[in-house]
């Protein structure tokens, strides 16, 4: 068993593995829970949550002297329904606006499907573990 993890291609291939399952448990848990962390630089704050089998990245740009109160927030709440489900990379662009005027804050960024992050590391994990190393070719010739 030892010669099967002489090397550094399949200690990384099972590294990458143990990387695709905690995204698929992110994933899983994205379905009926919603988690985000808000990060605060002076009047911007940097945003990513884990919803609806998503990772949304944003940048909130605030407005009109309003601050977040806290400069690491994190928050767990339930899924909402009506978030949509994307198949592909989306630039998403939020604004807090009451009575046509930008309350709070204004923001962007991209929304990424957690399947785009799982199946392109438990190939490259699949790849490094199941194939030969060089060293194990060149002893049996």
């Amino acid at each position: 068993m030892r010669e099967f993890f002489l090397g550094w291609r399949r200690k990384i291939g099972v590294l990458t593995l143990g990387f695709a399952v905690l995204a698929m448990l992110g994933w899983v848990r994205s379905l009926t829970i919603r988690d985000q962390i808000e990060i605060a630089f002076e009047s911007r704050v940097q945003s990513i949550a884990s919803q609806a089998g998503t990772i949304d990245w944003q940048i909130k740009q605030w407005h009109n002297d309003f601050l977040p109160i806290q400069a690491i927030e994190w928050t767990t709440t339930p899924t909402d329904p009506r978030i949509p489900r994307v198949l592909w990379l989306r630039t998403i662009q939020s604004d807090m606006i009451f009575n046509g005027k930008k309350l709070a804050w204004s923001g962007h960024g991209t929304r990424i499907p957690y399947w785009m992050c799982v199946l392109p590391l438990t190939a490259v994990s699949a790849f490094l573990i199941l194939t030969k190393p060089k060293h194990l070719i060149a002893k049996k010739i």
